[in-house]
């Protein structure tokens, strides 16, 4: 169809084409996911690397093909980081200058746009904190290596990358400027002057190699989480390549030398470990190298075109602009790749799904595969038939969780048996029915981000916004890469501060989330869903709401009270756990209820009541 149109080889000639198309060719899909996704991140990668000016940094390629789609902080971030090369460029043509006034002056110029970007650069990082509060944070990890021995965790991988990115171009950016500043020294200095940075706004301690350094180290903490979590490592060479250009120069006079080692370390375990992934998952995984990184993005693109049946909607250009980039093969090579997800991080969330059962199988009914739902049926319903029962019920002024335990074993330790009830925060408390490694994960989330919250915004968090967290968290584990979803339903009650209305929500292993009157999740949680709607009432007392808790727990747990647990949440109180003398006393009542229901409806009459009780009741006042 295309074999008239002529090759473009080299990438210069590719540039001239993107050029000549425009940005508004990217504003639709898939142009625009080549342009924002493939071709841009590489190619101001290679215009700072080389030090050379690009088009790209031109006010209309950083708008036009986002009109229609939205930004990533990543978009955002090469947006500042398109202007440095041609900062670059200027300085190493000023350094060659003869030492004058004019170089001077040509100096400080360029300083100035230096604080500008610099200043573009606080306002990307203003933004990405407001977003997320704790992008990351650091931790001791037994397989992590001297000097780097407290690795970095992110909340994201995409902010991972971004976080890396950031701090490996700031890098490049503060050598350049401690380099202006060498160049308007005064003659005789031995270094910059202070007062001279600090006329032009610049603290130049700032820029100094040991400063430097720390970014380095920031990186170089990054690097095993991002490998770990990323789909593409091959986005890692450029960094890791900076990285260890710096501390090469810096092993150079004597220093780094641990740093040196280590990144020359990180370099073979990640061949190392995506050669093993190669090996051992048929072809998955990434080879780093320029030849294997071209065969990633010609395996996407024909992947993209492939899925979403875009070929025939493709115009010429666009095409052979994604043919041109990868290879100088004909287009003929695309029908010959695999169209399948080469790695297992890429695989659909129904091997997910798929894994997370063969998991629970095992371990819950290893002899009986088949009394588990298929995981074609909601992930819901597979977490509700596993987990023991809880429930929960709003009172006028009080909300009850109550949850059933599961007997203790003879020689079982019960001080130190887990609770399915867990303390978020002062005000807010978390019950669970599913796998008690998972809640306890997503109850550790939760309670970093309610402190997180106190911290900065010095007030607690709000019932609804830690749900939405709760929630947020079980989705992002339902999409990413390399994980499972969560294997629990959580449901989340407490008051807000100041306020004397009692909040009740549930999430889902999904992410859905939903506000109650009243509710229950787990075993059988359907039959005391019925029971609840049947008996619930609203603005009961503290009283009839923890009857109404106990008794629709009593529908499942066949135990009586050693295996309830009930907790009572009030406005401005902490959690109250009911003693289990309390909860014997409600169920012997309850019972006794029942068994007067019982008799009543197999006799017609209330028990104590009719001729024969009257008849006795005269004989004995007569033998009185």
């Amino acid at each position: 169809m295309y074999a008239k149109e002529p090759h473009w080889n080299g990438i210069s000639t590719l540039a001239d084409a993107i050029r000549e198309l425009g940005p508004v060719a990217y504003q639709t899909f898939p142009a625009h996911h080549f342009f924002a996704r493939v071709y841009r991140p590489s190619a101001v990668w290679a215009s700072l690397l080389n030090r050379q000016p690009t088009f790209l940094c031109n006010p209309e390629w950083t708008v036009v093909p986002w009109e229609h789609y939205p930004r990533t902080s990543l978009d955002d971030l090469l947006d500042v980081v398109v202007l440095l090369p041609s900062i670059y460029w200027r300085t190493d043509h000023i350094a060659l200058l003869e030492a004058n006034a004019d170089r001077q002056m040509r100096a400080r110029e360029l300083l100035d746009n230096c604080i500008n970007i610099e200043a573009q650069f606080d306002i990307w990082l203003s933004v990405v904190q407001q977003r997320t509060r704790l992008p990351y944070w650091a931790g001791d990890s037994e397989g992590a290596y001297i000097p780097f021995n407290e690795p970095l965790s992110f909340a994201s991988p995409l902010l991972c990358m971004v976080h890396v990115y950031y701090w490996v171009v700031l890098i490049g950016f503060h050598q350049c400027v401690y380099a202006l500043l060498e160049l308007i020294r005064e003659p005789g200095e031995k270094r910059p002057s202070p007062r001279t940075a600090a006329g032009l706004g610049l603290d130049p301690r700032k820029y100094q190699p040991t400063e430097t350094r720390k970014l380095a180290a920031l990186v170089c903490r990054s690097l095993d989480f991002a490998l770990r979590t990323t789909a593409q490592p091959d986005l890692l060479v450029a960094p890791t390549w900076i990285v260890k250009d710096f501390y090469s120069r810096m092993n150079a006079i004597g220093l780094c030398e641990l740093e040196s080692l280590w990144v020359n370390d990180f370099v073979e375990r990640r061949e190392y470990y995506h050669t093993t992934r190669k090996k051992g998952e048929g072809g998955g995984g990434v080879v780093i190298g320029k030849k294997q990184h071209f065969y990633n993005v010609q395996h996407s693109i024909a992947y993209l075109v492939h899925v979403d049946n875009q070929l025939a909607k493709l115009g010429a250009p666009q095409l052979w602009l994604f043919e041109s980039f990868v290879s100088s093969s004909s287009l003929v090579s695309f029908a010959h790749l695999p169209l399948q997800p080469r790695n297992r991080r890429h695989q659909p969330r129904a091997h997910f799904a798929t894994s997370t059962l063969d998991f629970i199988t095992q371990q819950k009914h290893p002899e009986t595969p088949n009394s588990l739902p298929k995981w074609r049926q909601d992930m819901t319903e597979l977490f509700q038939c596993l987990g023991t029962c809880a429930v929960g019920v709003k009172g006028k002024d009080i909300v009850v969780l109550g949850c059933e335990k599961r007997s203790a074993m003879k020689l079982q330790d019960t001080r130190i048996t887990p609770s399915k009830i867990g303390l978020v925060d002062t005000h807010v408390c978390l019950a669970f029915a599913g796998l008690n490694a998972d809640a306890r994960i997503l109850v550790d989330k939760a309670r970093l981000e309610a402190q997180s919250h106190r911290l900065t915004v010095e007030d607690p968090v709000t019932i609804d916004y830690i749900t939405k967290y709760v929630a947020g968290v079980q989705q992002r584990y339902t999409q990413s890469g390399g994980v499972r979803p969560f294997g629990i339903s959580t449901m989340v009650v407490g008051f807000d501060k100041g306020s004397t209305v009692p909040r009740l929500y549930q999430t889902e292993p999904s992410g859905i989330y939903s506000a109650w009157k009243a509710n229950a999740i787990g075993r059988s949680s359907k039959t005391v869903r019925e029971f609840l709607e049947r008996n619930y009432k609203d603005g009961m007392d503290r009283e009839a709401t923890i009857r109404l808790a106990i008794k629709s727990l009593l529908e499942v747990v066949q135990t009586g009270a050693k295996n309830i647990e009930i907790a009572i949440m009030a406005p401005g109180k902490t959690i109250e756990m009911l003693p289990v003398e309390d909860i014997e006393t409600y169920v012997k009542t309850i019972e006794q209820e029942k068994q007067e229901e019982a008799a009543k409806k197999k006799t017609g009459r209330t028990p104590g009541t009719g001729s024969a009780a009257i008849l006795t009741r005269e004989r004995e006042g007569g033998s009185d």
